[in-house]
């Protein structure tokens, strides 16, 4: 009888510390969370900034004469 009290009581306790090591870890994940959004907030940030003040390499504002694929000239056909 005592042994079945016993356990219950050893349970419980287990049960609380379970509990405790829980919170700690959603509170730890909150707080990483949190720090998570600010870099990527500040991250955003520079990268907008980034692209609004440097154009793209490799393009052109208008595309020059002759640029167009439709306008290519057809490839020879096959040779008899």
């Amino acid at each position: 009888m005592v042994q079945m009290g016993r356990t219950g009581v050893d349970g419980a306790e287990y049960a609380q510390q379970a509990l405790a090591v829980a919170r700690e870890q959603l509170d730890l994940s909150k707080q990483v969370l949190a720090q998570g959004k600010q870099q990527i907030t500040s991250s955003h940030a520079a990268v907008t900034d980034t692209k609004l003040s440097t154009p793209e390499a490799g393009f052109e504002a208008e595309p020059t004469a002759g640029s167009s694929y439709a306008n290519q000239p057809e490839p020879p056909g096959p040779s008899d």
